[in-house]
C-alpha cells in the first residue's frame, strides 16, 4: 500500500492512451462527490513508467474486488496492474486515495473472451484495505434477488462521455441513473446500429433508447448499483 506523492500524480496518465484501450463510456452523466462511491475502483495499468486507467470496479469485502475479466489480460504479469482506491480525480488524486498491488485474479470459467458470457473477474489485493469514509465495500444481493426491465440503477465510472469524447480534465468520477433494459430490446438495438453482438443470459444492458443517458457496454466493467436493493 502507498499513498500519492507527487511523481505518482505527475504519472497517472489520461485515459486511453496506453495501447489496452479501454471502451467503455457514461453519457449524460454528473460529477460524483467525495465519498459518494466509497467502493468505487480504478484499475489501472502500467506502461513506459505510467499508469493509465483501464476499467472501473467495485470492492466487495477488504481483499476482493470485482470487475469485468476483459480488463485484465490474461497475457500480463500481475505488477503491471494497481487497483486505485477512494479516488474522485483521476488527475488531482489527494490523500484519501490508496493503490494496492495484485496478488491475484480469478475469472469466471465460461470467460474465454470479450464476446463469451461469463465477462466477470474478482481481484485479490495484496494486502487488505483499511476503511474509511472514502474506501467502503458496496453492499452485495442475495441470490434471490431480481433485476426486472426498467429497474432504476445507477452506473459510475471515468469513461469516455461520448463516442471518441474522452472524460475531460480532471477526471472526475461520473455517476448516472438509467433503466435496465430487456435483452430481446438490447439485441434488436445492437442490430439497429448494425453492430454483430449477441446478448447472452449472463449480460445486462442499461440506458434509453433515444441515448440521452447510457452507458455502453453490456458487459459490465462500470459498477452498477441498485438503490432498493
Amino acid at each position: 500500500i502507498f499513498y500519492v506523492s507527487s511523481p505518482v500524480l505527475a504519472s497517472l496518465a489520461i485515459p486511453g492512451s496506453a495501447s489496452m484501450t479501454p471502451y467503455n463510456r457514461i453519457v449524460g452523466g454528473t460529477d460524483a462527490v467525495e465519498g459518494e462511491w466509497p467502493w468505487q475502483a480504478s484499475l489501472l495499468y502500467t506502461e513506459q513508467g505510467k499508469l493509465y486507467h483501464l476499467c472501473g470496479g467495485s470492492l466487495i469485502t477488504s481483499r476482493w474486488v470485482l470487475t469485468a475479466a476483459h480488463c485484465v489480460n490474461k497475457g500480463y504479469s500481475l505488477d503491471k496492474y494497481n487497483v486505485l482506491l477512494g479516488a474522485l480525480r483521476l488527475l488531482d488524486l489527494n490523500s484519501n486515495a490508496v493503490f494496492y498491488s495484485l496478488e491475484r485474479i480469478i475469472y469466471h470459467s465460461k470467460y474465454t473472451g470479450v464476446t463469451s458470457g461469463g465477462d466477470i473477474a474478482v481481484i485479490k489485493l495484496s494486502s487488505p484495505v483499511t476503511y474509511t469514509k472514502y474506501i467502503k465495500p458496496i453492499c452485495l444481493p442475495s441470490t434471490s434477488v431480481t433485476f426486472p426491465p426498467g429497474m432504476e440503477c445507477w452506473v459510475t465510472g471515468w469513461g469516455n462521455i461520448y463516442t471518441g469524447v474522452e472524460l475531460p480534465s480532471p477526471k472526475t468520477l461520473q455517476k448516472v441513473m438509467t433503466p435496465l433494459i430487456d435483452r430481446a430490446t438490447c439485441q434488436e438495438m445492437y442490430h439497429q446500429a448494425n453492430k454483430s453482438y449477441t446478448i447472452l443470459e449472463d449480460m445486462m444492458c442499461a440506458g434509453y433508447k433515444e441515448g440521452q443517458k447510457s452507458f455502453c457496454q453490456v458487459i459490465i466493467s462500470h459498477p452498477e448499483q441498485y438503490p432498493s436493493v
